[in-house]
């Protein structure tokens, strides 16, 4: 109780731990007069106190003095009325900076993840058009070099890094073997340029197209087999 009242808490009553600690002190008072009456008795008079009652006597007294000692010499002190007033207000003062600090800390933390998933959404975003732009607009020349045009300028603008569009010779007629080379051209690029999230980004375009690509092999493999 005490403990509480001196931070300033008010799960207590001033008013009424004062009167509790009054009575406290008064009770050990009174143990206090009483252990010191027990001690004398028989000591005078004509009916004095046997060996066994004056040793018992002498033990009744030592254990109200060691408990006495242990409990009202411990005995905290309570704030007055003016300090509890203080204490009160400065417990109120720090427990509002506290959450004021923790709100902040909230709202920086929610502006942190939503600039990590807008910038998250813009990479999905610019690798999906780089996607899209490889696998609806190539163009090739009569030697057989691809000759597309810049989807880097288009999907990654003014954002930083851009792969250089480099002509790469045309393995096969399959537009998907041409796209998963442009594809790989970008890899090495980003890899080289040690950005990280591109390259995950674009093995994952690979990876899409390679199974698709796969996909279609297997299931011309099956319709011929079939016409057989």
């Amino acid at each position: 109780m005490a403990d509480s009242l001196n931070l300033g808490e008010t799960a207590y009553n001033l008013d009424m731990a004062t009167d509790v600690r009054m009575k406290l002190l008064k009770m050990y008072e009174i143990m206090d007069i009483i252990s010191k009456k027990i001690l004398v008795l028989g000591m005078s008079g004509e009916n004095r106190a046997t060996q066994t009652e004056q040793r018992l006597q002498r033990m009744i007294r030592q254990y109200v003095t060691s408990y006495l000692q242990d409990n009202m010499v411990t005995l905290q002190a309570l704030p007055s009325r003016d300090q509890y007033e203080r204490l009160k207000l400065e417990r109120e003062a720090a427990i509002a900076r506290r959450l004021e600090k923790q709100k902040q800390a909230a709202i920086e933390a929610q502006r942190q993840e939503d600039e990590r998933r807008e910038n998250e959404k813009r990479k999905q975003e610019r690798f999906s058009f780089m996607t899209h732009q490889l696998s609806t607009s190539p163009s090739h020349s009569r030697d057989g070099v691809s000759t597309e045009r810049s989807v880097a300028k288009e999907s990654v603008g003014k954002e930083g890094w851009e792969p250089t569009q480099l002509p790469v010779a045309a393995s096969a007629s399959d537009p998907m073997l041409l796209q998963m080379d442009i594809i790989r051209n970008y890899i090495q690029q980003a890899r080289n340029a040690q950005k990280l999230d591109e390259v995950k980004m674009l093995e994952s375009n690979l990876h899409e197209l390679q199974s698709e690509y796969w996909k279609q092999k297997q299931s011309n493999v099956q319709n011929k087999i079939n016409q057989l």
